[in-house]
């Protein structure tokens, strides 16, 4: 189940970045919300491996758990401004926040699939 996991991350996440930064480089034929709705399922993705592996580290599920409620928070911010006048940083922090939260579910696909070996 983790392997899966992990791969169904992935794959989310790649194609979420490729679409969302379709849309910062001015392809706005793109509808925003297939990004979101792949990034969505990311997030849910990434609460699945952090239930996993919850019973072995806590501090990793807990920064899952927290990274995937800021990440859309930070998306949806950037919705309620024109798309000319939405500050680089906050595009920037979107980017850093989605960048740790691939790197979270790595972490955890690892301590899930060490305790599983075990």
């Amino acid at each position: 189940m983790t392997k899966m996991l992990i791969m169904a991350a992935r794959v989310l996440a790649l194609v979420a970045l490729a679409l969302g930064a379709a849309w910062w480089f001015g392809y706005y034929g793109l509808p925003i919300h297939l990004h979101m709705t792949f990034g969505g399922l990311f997030v849910l993705t990434l609460w699945a491996l952090a239930l996993k592996v919850m019973p072995v580290s806590k501090g990793v599920a807990a920064a899952a758990f927290l990274l995937g409620l800021v990440l859309p928070v930070v998306g949806f911010a950037q919705l309620h401004m024109p798309v000319a006048s939405t500050p680089w940083l906050l595009q920037l922090v979107h980017v850093v926040v989605a960048l740790a939260a691939i790197g979270i579910a790595e972490a955890a696909a690892k301590r899930a699939k060490l305790v599983a070996n075990a």
